[in-house]
């Protein structure tokens, strides 16, 4: 990322923070993810240090971070619906209320972080199934 911080995580309950200069760990974030992994990470563009995070899991769910927050209470947001594993969860630079995210059911949903109970558009544009998932950055295309 742009000020200095990486953040990774997979099979394992945290996503950890960083400072790629000093390479030293600098956070762990709990991720409530005990049972399923991390598949897909993307910090939202702007936001102040870069604070908000999305994180794709392979139980379907999208679940939104905010690194400012205490180490037990990281997780701000989980958006659900989706029934198979997130192949990506991103927030576009060009629209940073907005969640995009695709799973390999073929569901594409696009969220509003601002109203998170239900997606704002939803749909099936794959029969069978999906192996990659990609969204513009400053338009509502995906492919």
């Amino acid at each position: 990322q742009g000020n200095g911080q990486l953040m990774t995580s997979g099979d394992v309950p945290i996503i950890r923070v960083w400072d790629v200069e000093r390479e030293l760990s600098i956070q762990d974030i709990p991720t409530g993810t005990e049972t399923t992994c991390i598949t897909s990470l993307r910090h939202q563009p702007n936001s102040s240090k870069d604070s908000i995070v999305v994180a794709g899991c392979g139980d379907g769910a999208v679940r939104m971070f905010d690194i400012r927050c205490s180490q037990k209470n990281g997780v701000t947001a989980v958006l659900g619906g989706h029934t198979g594993w997130i192949l990506n969860a991103t927030i576009p630079a060009g629209n940073i209320h907005t969640v995009a995210s695709g799973d390999t059911e073929g569901d594409v949903k696009f969220w509003d972080i601002r109203a998170t109970n239900s997606p704002r558009n939803s749909w099936n544009v794959h029969k069978g199934e999906m192996t990659s998932f990609a969204v513009h950055d400053y338009i509502d295309v995906f492919c």
